[in-house]
């Protein structure tokens, strides 16, 4: 391969200039921080200016799995199902073979059903929604949500003379004629340099990425426009997760894609269906966290709002204002055709999905695993009058230890840290990381980590992405410093904050970051009791599995089997005309991967869970004759359904949580491995499950 590849930028070059028409160049790149070499083959510039180059380019980039016109053949077997010439698995096994074997020998009739449920929802293009979005893309002038940069960020210009003049000092070798000062002002303008030409080209990279994955959106839209009704046929991931095979244009996307989809079939909204666009209106604008009443009266107060935007959304600036504009655009929309429809709102036909979500779903799962009362009222798994926000919840235990911290109560620290001293340097570190947190701690700082947390995040992830939180939070300080003054002066005096360059001093932010990921896990630790257990559990379970050299692998509810594919890679390097090239072997034959098997499997198996919760609902939905889909937690049907969903899924969950889930599994270990001694399952709590029945804000 890598001598044809020779071969044909040897010969292929333009008739014209004879200049080469694909080029070969090795690239540095950075790759779990470490510099990395690429070797790229690009299409020269002669190449791109020919007049045939854009029909075969655009044909190279379509897709092959795309929606069908037809309802998808019904899942039979796990290779016979969705299209009728194309032949996708029934599982994203990514060549697992002990997967694969599983797979083939189960009989999991209802996985099927799910999955052909789903497939069934017959859907098309809002036409209306599309028209708005390609005028809005085509304005370039104009900046919208969930569009990318129309242009690329100019680089700055290479510093040459420093490059040069440090290169001329450093061959220097008497130290007299050396000024320390300079030298380091100059490694430090020549670093913030490289530094910032790598943020830029990475940025730019990403920004040319969204840009093409638009476009083909936008293509595949156009295409189906026309179409009475598509469908989206499904496949699973390895954990059971559904997926739609098409993979650019389906409801799983961006706000601009869902906000492009409807279902085929129009319903009248009813009795319930305006109370529940009203409610799913007020979600799109993150009012989640508000009581279903408010989230009415949120519509109802900003009616003219609505009105304006449906029908001037390029003259109105309200609807840009949402968490989810484009959706939010859409149900004005619909919401503004049913107050004028002729015949009343309830005679409105509306097709508009209409979305219900779990509450932090992950946590949801554990608190019913371990019957968690403390944990499952903090994820609305109790009846209540308002929606418990558990970001909240974790932010204000956090914003409540580090008050206590800088008022000189230090005893948290040894409940966080136990390893330090009373009299160590590290105490008084951690002191003055506290008054870093001070006043910039929020619910947006601490949500990915509290989201992540029961998929197994590590400490290293939950101090990246706070991290993250932390640099956005000082750089809004820095633009505007007058506006926050005192912290300003404050990260000056804490050395954050450069005072004469007002640089940011990314190593005390990183240790700050340090300092509130261990709060963060040590609150979550202290709220969720019950979630922690099973999770050390289940991780102790998988280490002695895997440390007799097996895979992890459990069958699910819905009797989907599931092994977990974590290997060591194996690398072999083979030197070719061009390069070198690393070949990964994935072979079953390799020897387990004990970590990530250990870390991987509560994270996967809550995934297993959540799935068929999921698919349990699509099931019961499809039986009752009503419209469903979902995108994993977050659960849609048409507006007048919502009631007869909310109890449907409510009722499933209740039904998959009455079995015995842990003993089954625990059962399943020492029948498969009887030389193995497994810890007992932890002791669960007081929570009663039958109430999740009653709750208004489990799924909302």
């Amino acid at each position: 391969g890598s001598f044809l590849i020779n071969e044909l930028m040897q010969v292929a070059t333009c008739p014209n200039t004879n200049e080469a028409l694909f080029k070969h160049k090795i690239e540095n790149t950075f790759k779990n921080g470490k510099v990395a070499k690429l070797g790229l083959v690009y299409i020269s510039q002669p190449l791109l200016h020919e007049s045939w180059i854009e029909e075969v380019m655009h044909h190279c980039a379509m897709p092959r799995y795309l929606p069908m016109v037809i309802p998808p053949r019904p899942w039979e077997d796990i290779n016979r199902g969705c299209y009728l010439k194309l032949r996708p698995d029934l599982m994203r096994t990514n060549g697992n073979i002990d997967q694969i074997d599983a797979i083939r020998r189960a009989q999991m009739p209802k996985i099927y059903d799910g999955l052909n449920a789903l497939a069934k929802v017959p859907w098309r293009i809002n036409k209306e929604m599309l028209e708005i979005i390609d005028t809005a893309w085509h304005q370039a002038q104009c900046r919208f949500p969930e569009f990318p940069n129309f242009e690329s960020i100019q680089e700055p210009q290479e510093p040459t003379e420093q490059i040069q003049e440090l290169k001329n000092l450093t061959k220097i070798v008497t130290d007299d004629e050396i000024d320390p000062d300079h030298i380091h002002k100059l490694k430090q303008h020549c670093t913030n340099y490289y530094r910032r030409i790598r943020k830029i080209r990475k940025i730019n990279t990403e920004q040319h990425s969204l840009r093409c994955d638009l476009l083909i959106k936008l293509k595949i839209a156009h295409d189906f426009k026309d179409d009475q009704a598509f469908y989206f046929p499904y496949n699973l991931d390895f954990r059971g997760r559904a997926y739609p095979i098409p993979p650019n244009l389906n409801h799983l996307g961006s706000d601009v894609c869902r906000s492009m989809l409807t279902f085929a079939e129009a319903k009248p909204l009813g009795t319930n269906g305006l109370y529940w666009l009203r409610v799913h209106l007020a979600n799109l604008f993150g009012k989640s966290k508000s009581s279903l009443q408010e989230r009415v009266q949120f519509t109802i107060n900003n009616q003219q709002n609505i009105f304006a935007s449906a029908q001037e959304p390029f003259q109105t600036n309200w609807w840009l204002e949402a968490d989810e504009p484009w959706q939010a655009l859409a149900t004005c929309k619909e919401i503004s055709a049913a107050l004028n429809y002729p015949d009343g709102p309830e005679n409105y036909k509306s097709s508009l999905p209409v979305h219900a979500d779990g509450s932090c779903n992950g946590l949801q799962h554990y608190a019913a695993l371990g019957r968690d009362h403390e944990g499952g009222k903090q994820v609305n798994l109790l009846p209540g009058d308002q929606p418990r926000d558990v970001y909240i919840g974790v932010c204000e235990k956090i914003v409540e230890k580090i008050d206590k911290i800088t008022a000189g109560d230090t005893d948290i620290l040894y409940e966080v840290f136990p390893d330090i001293d009373k009299d160590d340097d590290r105490k008084n570190n951690k002191i003055k990381m506290a008054h870093i947190l001070d006043g910039i701690i929020d619910r947006k700082v601490v949500k990915q980590t509290v989201m992540t947390s029961v998929y197994g995040v590590t400490f290293i992830g939950a101090r990246d992405q706070i991290l993250k939180r932390l640099y956005d939070k000082v750089e809004e300080i820095l633009a505007a410093p007058d506006n926050y003054a005192k912290k300003y002066a404050q990260l000056i005096q804490l050395d954050v904050i450069d005072a004469k360059t007002k640089e940011l001093n990314e190593k005390e932010l990183m240790k700050a970051s340090q300092f509130a990921a261990a709060l963060t896990l040590h609150v979550l630790s202290e709220l969720f009791q019950s979630a922690r257990k099973i999770m050390t559990w289940l991780g102790e379970c998988a280490s002695l599995i895997s440390q007799a050299e097996q895979p992890v692998s459990w069958i699910t509810p819905l009797d989907l089997p599931v092994v977990q594919p974590y290997r060591k890679d194996s690398a072999h390097v083979v030197r070719t005309l061009t390069q070198k090239i690393n070949l990964f072997d994935n072979s079953t034959e390799l020897p387990i991967s004990t970590q990530k098997q250990k870390t991987a499997f509560p994270p996967n198996f809550i995934h297993s869970l959540d799935s068929t919760h999921m698919l349990l609902t699509a099931i019961e939905m499809d039986r009752r004759g009503l419209t469903f889909t979902a995108v994993h937690d977050s659960y849609w049907t048409h507006a007048n359904d919502v009631p007869i969903m909310n109890t449907t899924l409510r009722s499933c969950f209740f039904e998959l949580y009455s079995q015995p889930i842990l003993e089954d599994l625990l059962d399943s270990f020492q029948i498969r491995y009887q030389h193995i001694d497994f810890p007992p399952i932890p002791e669960r709590g007081k929570l009663n499950l039958a109430e999740v029945k009653q709750a208004p804000y489990f799924f909302s």
